[in-house]
């Protein structure tokens, strides 16, 4: 798992959980899923809405972008990359945009 995602004290307080081979009935509220939107738009089912959720299949997490009715699954180390990828990207756009005004 990407290191972005592990928090040891959760793991531990996790860990502390099982009782005996067998989990607790502690409640706990895992956020998995947010909606990004303007303040103006509803967070549900507002048109420029985009929701981040993470997933796992056969024991793999993922990310999962949703926006307009289309998704793309991202493994976390390719989203990484692809983070650092595009604030380079950013950086370099607005380098270039100062240079050019300054």
């Amino acid at each position: 798992m990407s290191r972005c995602f592990r928090n040891p004290q959760l793991e531990a307080d996790a860990l502390d959980n099982v009782e005996g081979g067998k989990m607790s009935d502690k409640i706990y509220a895992t956020a998995i899923a947010y909606a990004i939107h303007r303040q103006s738009d509803n967070p549900i089912f507002g048109e420029g809405t985009m929701r981040v959720r993470l997933d796992d299949e056969a024991g793999s997490f993922f990310i999962v972008l949703e926006a307009e009715g289309k998704e793309i699954r991202v493994n976390l180390e390719d989203l990484e990359l692809a983070c650092k990828t595009a604030r380079k990207m950013i950086q370099e756009a607005e380098f270039a945009t100062l240079s050019k005004t300054g």
